[in-house]
């Protein structure tokens, strides 16, 4: 499996929006109505791209190796037929398909609401400013930063709110909206790179890992 928390060229990151709603909504037309896709993410995998597909079930059961297979086999030659994969990869490419894992990718506006609470990295397309931040004191003493981990607090104003996880920054902020000691950031959705969910204690106990029986 790609490890999410490797900062790698990704072309799905910066395709546009658009074009991954297209994919989304054709694959899910084919995936339906048992299966629906949960991200999608393109990675250069040696002298082939690969193209992973993350899928869940409808009725909120954990993904298994059937659902892995039926998902591939439902999808596999409608993808090689599709004009637009055809642009996006005018060579050969890899498919995999397997569940989004407990680090999965957050693709969409939606994804930050329903996991809200949840502790999340986040990466940018650049240093954002203080005002962007809505938190000059954090932007000021922070010029550089692109990556954030936090957790998640919805959505306001098309800004994804994250309060930052002690130990994001040697030093917490205070700021005059939130609780004494706590950073909350907004970090616009246009600017968001990459996302993904952060396991807890990751340092203190072995990331468990996906099932590689599900990985096609």
């Amino acid at each position: 499996m790609p490890d999410p928390h490797k900062e790698v060229p990704n072309d799905m990151d910066r395709a546009d929006g658009k074009i991954k709603e297209e994919l989304r909504a054709f694959l899910n037309s084919l995936l339906a109505p048992a299966l629906e896709i949960a991200a999608l993410d393109m990675l250069p995998s040696g002298a082939h791209p690969k193209f992973c597909v993350y899928i869940e079930r409808l009725d909120g059961q954990a993904i298994g190796i059937e659902d892995c297979v039926k998902a591939t086999h439902l999808i596999n030659e409608p993808l090689d037929n599709l004009p637009l994969m055809q642009t996006l990869f005018p060579h050969s490419y890899e498919l995999e398909v397997s569940s989004p894992g407990i680090d999965r990718l957050l693709d969409r506006a939606q994804d930050y609401v329903r996991f809200t609470g949840s502790q999340a990295r986040i990466q940018t397309t650049r240093p954002l400013t203080g005002e962007e931040l809505g938190n000059m004191t954090y932007g000021q003493k922070n010029p550089k930063q692109k990556h954030f981990l936090g957790k998640l607090h919805g959505i306001q104003d098309g800004n994804l709110i994250l309060v930052l996880t002690e130990g994001t920054k040697k030093k917490k902020v205070r700021t005059n909206s939130e609780e004494d000691g706590i950073t909350a950031l907004r970090i616009p959705l246009p600017l968001i790179a990459r996302a993904h969910l952060e396991s807890l204690d990751q340092g203190s106990a072995p990331k468990k890992e996906r099932d590689p029986a599900c990985l096609i």
